[in-house]
């Protein structure tokens, strides 16, 4: 982030870096009057009451070993941000534990009428973004109940428990981010959702907010998305090389449907945006609309939904319709009018791609007719689909094999007779202990070919259609997984967890 990009707004809404306050200590910052804000590459970027301070500057730059950029803020907020990026005393941030800043937040645990809570609060809060931010997690829980506050984060798809605060912290910390995310603080009987921009780290992260009213409290879940262009590729995700290209050729074609089907946090997203950041975006006019937008990818027209100000996506594709695209990446068909939109511009000459919440790629044939698309629109139109999950892989540092016993040889369809070998992970430092590190997809593609299309325009049920696709070379998302125990990639349990 730039150094003009830090306004008044940006500040209230930034989340401390915990690496900029390791490498500017809290004496030096109040000896310069200057604040770290964030670190990005060789460059620091630091409050300064003045930004043109070549003794502070050079001191800086000789400790940290980094390009300074001065930021001109007020005493007063510098003042404010020490407090808050250091805390009371001579103590380091980073060498404060959440308890400890938990203990000081429950000492001066009171809201006031605006919805103002003391620092110590917001410290608390700022440490749990950062602290989940860090570790990757794509949700942040906190769970009020009767004797504590429990927060818990979401990491490649496994929520764990992290912290057990005091139950008196549960209403400040809630209105904190009811403050923040723009709901009202004086709420607490109804569902409410909300949604803020943060920089943590010096980087933009969209946080969208939820809360729900318990017997004892309001449990809150921030979901966190990344604003970062995405930068990997079909094969990064885990896709067969033998598949990468069907599916490229599929983004390729002039016009068609091209979805991608699964539960929710299936990585649906993720796979379209790898194949569209492959497409020629200089030549094409790619437009999308979606909810919310969660990767900015360049030189592509991007559109968040609004409903609460009438942009629905039923009445945003009629309108992307108007703005002559070659592609339409639709975020999800979930209704009757979206999808016919979506059938007819793929009729009309576009390229639509989307998600859609199916159990297989088979599914959503079906779930299409659900949605009272005539048999031979969907032949006419769908190209294509790639059903997936994701599963937690095996961590590579520790992995160990075992044979396999005779209940895994049987969910692996092998004959008890024979051998096979599963693996797992012990638990290192590389996977915290639990013996898998990051995930990966397991997926199942389906191509059009004219023998499926033809089953499909006449009106052939599930069972047919995995038939007539067989032959034409499908293999089911279960004997993918299957593949990849045997490989060692993902745990053995994945198979029931993952594929039905």
């Amino acid at each position: 982030m730039s150094p003009t990009g830090w306004n008044a707004s940006a500040l209230e809404n930034f989340v401390p870096d915990e690496k900029a306050t390791e490498l500017v200590p809290r004496p030096v910052a109040a000896r310069y009057g200057l604040v770290p804000l964030a670190v990005n590459d060789d460059r620091i970027t630091l409050g300064m009451r003045d930004p043109d301070d070549l003794e502070a500057l050079d001191y800086v730059q000789m400790v940290t070993r980094r390009r300074p950029e001065g930021v001109l803020l007020g005493d007063t907020q510098i003042h404010e941000l020490i407090d808050r990026i250091y805390g009371p005393g001579e103590a380091e941030a980073r060498e404060e534990s959440i308890d400890k800043i938990a203990q000081m937040a429950l000492i001066s645990a009171t809201v006031e009428s605006d919805g103002t809570v003391e620092m110590p609060v917001v410290r608390l809060f700022d440490r749990l973004m950062a602290d989940a931010v860090r570790q990757g997690a794509t949700d942040l829980h906190l769970q009020p109940g009767e004797d504590e506050l429990a927060v818990a984060m979401r990491v490649d798809g496994l929520m764990s428990t992290v912290h057990r605060l005091p139950a008196g912290l549960s209403v400040p910390i809630a209105t904190r981010i009811k403050v923040i995310g723009g709901l009202d603080i004086s709420e607490r009987r109804l569902p409410q959702d909300g949604k803020i921009s943060l920089f943590v780290g010096g980087r933009g992260v969209d946080l969208r907010i939820s809360t729900l009213p318990t017997v004892h409290g309001e449990n809150v879940v921030v979901r966190i998305l990344q604003q970062s262009s995405i930068r990997v590729g079909l094969m990064d995700l885990g896709f067969r090389e033998r598949d990468v290209e069907q599916v490229r050729a599929l983004f390729r074609r002039p016009h068609g449907i091209v979805l991608a089907s699964g539960p929710t946090g299936s990585g649906k997203t993720t796979t379209l945006y790898a194949a569209l950041s492959e497409l020629d975006c200089e030549a094409q006019n790619v437009m999308t609309l979606e909810d919310p937008v969660e990767y900015r990818l360049p030189r592509i027209r991007q559109s968040q939904i609004n409903e609460r100000a009438g942009l629905t996506f039923s009445r945003g594709l009629r309108a992307l319709m108007r703005q002559d695209p070659d592609v339409i990446l639709v975020g999800e068909m979930r209704d009757k009018e979206t999808t016919e939109i979506a059938v007819r511009a793929a009729l009309t000459g576009h390229l639509v791609l989307s998600t859609i919440h199916t159990n297989g790629a088979i599914g959503t044939v079906t779930r299409l007719r659900n949605l009272e698309v005539e048999p031979f629109l969907i032949s006419a139109t769908l190209a294509g689909v790639v059903s997936q999950r994701l599963a937690r892989r095996v961590c590579p540092s520790c992995r160990e094999s075992r044979p396999a016993t005779d209940a895994e040889k049987k969910l692996l369809g092998i004959a008890i007779t024979d051998s096979a070998n599963v693996h797992e992970g012990k638990g290192c430092d590389d996977c915290g202990g639990f013996g898998m590190k990051g995930r990966r997809v397991v997926y199942e593609l389906l191509v059009l070919t004219e023998e499926l299309s033809e089953a499909i325009s006449q009106g052939a049920d599930e069972a047919t259609l995995l038939e007539v696709a067989r032959k034409s070379g499908f293999v089911p998302i279960r004997e993918h997984a299957r593949e990849l125990v045997l490989a060692g990639e993902i745990p053995i349990d994945a198979m029931s967890r993952v594929v039905a």
